[in-house]
């Protein structure tokens, strides 16, 4: 009886690491299901962020200067002409704007600048006067029209809309408009960002 209960306790040691071995033989692999290829993938790229920025336009005075402090006595750090485009970084305080000019903080006198804000990638057409040194910007599209001011060459203007008369382009004064003959201005294209920082 000994025997053969000892017997029957080896054959079920026997049966249990046979069906412990069959069992890790067959243990399912890992599905790699129906992914595609990474070579035909595509990688996502980061949404592109839209940034906005106060721009101070050069509207007053045939040349403006910027300068280290906001101060007349201020040393003169440099000069634009009408039309030029600066970044504000803040104000007016005590009639002056704190702008950025060639990478430092400057200071321009309030009253030649017309601040607004842009989109950074927003497409312009640029006006610049050229083939003359006297040129009318006018308030309304006719050489009867009021004369606003006059504009002298390389002065620069944003124009609203190029040929809206004939003969004559919009360009934009003082958050309105005015008037340029087509003969005196030479469009390019560029982004607020291209005019301000060189992009």
């Amino acid at each position: 009886m000994k025997k053969r209960s000892l017997l029957s306790l080896l054959l079920s040691v026997l049966l249990i690491l046979l069906f412990a071995l069959l069992a890790g033989c067959h243990q399912a692999e890992p599905e790699t299901g129906d992914l595609p290829d990474s070579e035909d993938t595509e990688p996502l790229e980061d949404a592109q962020k839209v940034s906005t920025v106060q721009v101070g336009m050069v509207v007053d005075g045939a040349v403006v200067n910027i300068r280290i402090e906001p101060s007349t006595e201020g040393r003169i750090l440099d000069t634009v002409q009408r039309g030029a485009l600066l970044e504000v970084v803040s104000g007016p305080e005590a009639g002056w704007y704190e702008v950025r000019c060639r990478g430092d903080i400057a200071y321009v006198n309030a009253d030649y600048l017309y601040v607004s804000e842009w989109l950074t990638d927003k497409p312009v057409t640029v006006g610049t006067v050229t083939g003359s040194d006297a040129v009318n910007v006018r308030q309304t599209p006719s050489t009867s029209g009021n004369i606003l001011f006059t504009a002298a060459e390389n002065d620069q203007f944003i124009v609203l809309q190029a040929n809206s008369s004939e003969g004559w382009h919009q360009v934009s004064y003082r958050g309105g408009s005015a008037y340029i003959s087509t003969e005196y201005l030479t469009l390019t294209e560029a982004t607020i960002g291209e005019l301000l920082y060189g992009e």
